[in-house]
């Protein structure tokens, strides 16, 4: 399977960030619920806030979606930013299931991380 191909920024953030665009209620609400899920793992910043240390994403992309940025340097975009944002957590080591809001399935999916271990991600497991 061939790997697409993502935005990447020349001068990533230290640890994972999501950038939302700071005026949407609904997002709001999710970021402080994703704020305690995440303990710390990740940070959140609105765009206003970031948009000047990532010139190569555009004002019109971050009031468009969210952005998910890895300390690799790797954008990630809407439903994607957020799946990634949340998918962390399993990486850095946290056994508690994930919310699966990026892909077909939406009940249960079953997931293959680095190391070839798998697992299914439950709707609704943390909110």
């Amino acid at each position: 399977m061939k790997r697409t191909q993502h935005q990447r920024v020349s001068n990533p953030p230290p640890k994972p960030l999501l950038i939302w665009d700071g005026e949407c209620h609904f997002c709001k609400l999710w970021i402080e619920r994703w704020r305690e899920i995440t303990a710390g793992e990740v940070d959140y910043a609105t765009y206003e806030q970031a948009a000047h240390q990532f010139p190569e994403i555009s004002v019109e992309q971050f009031k468009r979606a969210m952005a998910f940025i890895e300390p690799a340097g790797e954008v990630f975009f809407a439903a994607e930013a957020v799946y990634r944002s949340l998918a962390s957590l399993v990486i850095a080591g946290s056994a508690r299931p994930l919310l699966d809001c990026y892909g077909e399935k939406t009940r249960a999916r079953q997931l293959t991380l680095g190391r070839g271990a798998g697992f299914f991600v439950r709707w609704g497991s943390l909110i």
